[in-house]
């Protein structure tokens, strides 16, 4: 039996940790898997981890950006440098103690899931090993980014973008090098029975809260449309390094009663919030893929985003299954959004239905079990 690992950098709430856990508990069907994850940010994985599935930690502490940005903030010289001290720890140990794994694997296929490792697997990982790198960033048209890429690749076999348009894109940047370029859709592990029926003025947006999900922005489209209609109810599900501020906004145009922001939730809870939402939206600046828009879909729920969000152009087809809003333009969403309400949502509920099946798991299974045996024989 051929062993596949995985290289990732934790196993906490997140879409792209949701994507490697689907995926390893996929291929633990027919495979040995294994999970390589630098830190141990929780007591147990955030998503459900198939028991065949072994994980092994590499370190015991977990990054110290808030509390080195918090001693730094309010003068504690002795607790700033040994916050320093720790942080340079761990970076050494990221990288260090990853690279020491890569070395130790000596058959298989291992399966990247960041810029770093890849860079590391290309470099350190055995020639008999068949290396492959899983991008879960979009490159922005950043040259730098690409051109660090293209480096970290140079010995790595498979290249495997998040979505059909970053495919297109590095079929093209790759064209003369002897990676191979593939495009395997990410899926939903669990497509549900029960569908939302969308008679409620439920808004609801799933995402970390960091400043490239653009929630001050969502906060501000919320306001805007309270003040036309006040009917509506919006929940923010996600934890991150902005909820404070994102509080103290909420609380300052007295939305504490229509803005609920739950932080991280279980996927009972998602569900539950979902089967009684009515309308997902998506303001991020930008966005490798979006699966948490899939998700939504699954319940029937169509969605509306800023085109900016580039994994949202991929999924979402305007006015087939939501709304794509162009320049991010603020009082076009609300107009979306109200006229979206007051209209008849039935066959756009069908377009998002429709939509899932291409990223379903039974639809993406022998894509993967396909992969998987061509690069053995090979």
């Amino acid at each position: 039996m051929k062993k596949i690992t995985f290289l990732v950098l934790h196993l906490g709430y997140g879409g792209v940790e949701k994507s490697i856990i689907a995926q390893a508990n996929l291929l633990s069907k027919k495979y040995e898997v294994e999970i390589i994850s630098t830190y141990k940010v929780l007591p147990k994985p955030a998503f459900k981890l198939n028991e065949k599935v072994k994980v092994k930690y590499l370190i015991k502490e977990v990054p110290n950006k808030e509390e080195w940005k918090m001693s730094l903030k309010k003068g504690k010289i002795f607790k700033f440098i040994k916050e320093s001290f720790l942080a340079i720890k761990i970076l050494y140990y990221r990288k260090s103690k990853m690279i020491k794994e890569i070395k130790k694997i000596d058959e298989g296929i291992i399966i990247s899931s960041r810029l770093l490792y890849t860079k590391s697997l290309s470099k350190y990982g055995k020639s008999n090993i068949i290396k492959v790198a899983e991008e879960h960033c979009h490159h922005n048209n950043d040259n730098c980014y690409i051109s660090k890429l293209k480096k970290a690749c140079k010995k790595i076999d498979y290249l495997l973008p998040p979505s059909q348009s970053l495919t297109n894109d590095y079929l093209q940047i790759f064209k003369d090098t002897k990676i191979k370029v593939l495009y395997i859709p990410l899926f939903l592990e669990y497509i549900p029975i029960e569908k939302s029926n969308l008679n409620n003025f439920n808004i609801t947006s799933i995402g970390r809260l960091e400043k490239e999900k653009g929630y001050f922005d969502l906060i501000d489209i919320f306001y805007k449309l309270n003040q036309k209609d006040n009917r509506f109810n919006l929940k923010i599900i996600g934890s991150g390094s902005l909820r404070k501020d994102l509080t103290e906004k909420v609380i300052s145009l007295n939305l504490e009663d229509k803005i609920e922001l739950m932080g991280y939730q279980t996927n009972e809870v998602i569900n539950e919030v979902l089967s009684n939402t009515t309308l997902f939206v998506m303001t991020s600046f930008e966005e490798s893929f979006g699966l948490v828009l899939i998700e939504a879909m699954s319940f029937g729920i169509p969605c509306i985003a800023f085109d900016s969000a580039q994994g949202a152009r991929e999924i979402i087809e305007n006015n087939k299954n939501g709304f794509l809003i162009k320049n991010r333009n603020h009082n076009e969403m609300i107009k979306k959004i109200i006229n979206y309400f007051n209209s008849d949502k039935s066959n756009l509920a069908k377009g998002a239905l429709k939509k899932v099946d291409f990223y379903s798991k039974k639809s993406v299974e022998p894509k993967w079990f396909d992969f998987i045996e061509k690069i053995i024989l090979n």
